[in-house]
């Protein structure tokens, strides 16, 4: 099921994930982006972007000008079930904006795979020693009986899970323009 939902989300996003790819590839070497022999690498859409990809907000919010998410700067202050970090989110006062938890490949659009220990820029987004954080997506969802799982992104390694609702996870949650 894991493998799926990570082949999902490479298909469906638009725009495409980033992955932190900041050079370009032909078979051995690296060689300039936006090569014809070799085209459509990572590297070719956000390299101009990497390096200015975040920008503060206020001190509270960080816009991800990639994706155009804003996101808070610091994850939720306790851990919380699924359920509890979808009401944390709706609640939030931060910023006049709306808040919302959020969905897989919202969250998944703040992997960046390249990073050595946490994959997340730890730079833009403080207190991010929490590993696991919600999405507002639920696993296996059946209409007659209602699941007990979601799923979350571990931002140690980047894989993506899914775990009962009860649990503590962290919250992060994100608002649109």
């Amino acid at each position: 099921m894991q493998f799926s939902m990570v082949l999902l989300l490479s298909i469906m996003t638009f725009p495409p994930l980033p992955t932190g790819q900041t050079h370009c590839y032909n078979n051995t070497e690296i060689i300039p982006c936006h090569n014809l022999d070799f085209p459509q690498q990572d590297a070719d859409n956000y390299q101009p972007l990497l390096k200015n990809r975040y920008k503060q907000l206020s001190k509270n919010s960080i816009l991800d000008q990639i994706t155009r998410f804003i996101w808070m700067k610091y994850p939720a202050p306790k851990n919380k079930d699924w359920q509890g970090a979808i009401n944390y989110c709706q609640n939030l006062k931060l910023d006049q904006r709306h808040w919302t938890l959020p969905n897989i490949l919202e969250l998944n659009s703040l992997v960046e795979i390249a990073r050595k220990d946490f994959k997340i820029n730890t730079d833009f987004f403080k207190n991010s020693d929490t590993i696991n954080y919600w999405t507002a997506y639920q696993s296996k969802t059946n209409k007659i009986m209602p699941t007990k799982q979601a799923w979350f992104i571990n931002f140690k390694t980047g894989a993506i899970f899914d775990m009962e609702k009860s649990n503590q996870l962290g919250v992060r949650c994100v608002s649109k323009p």
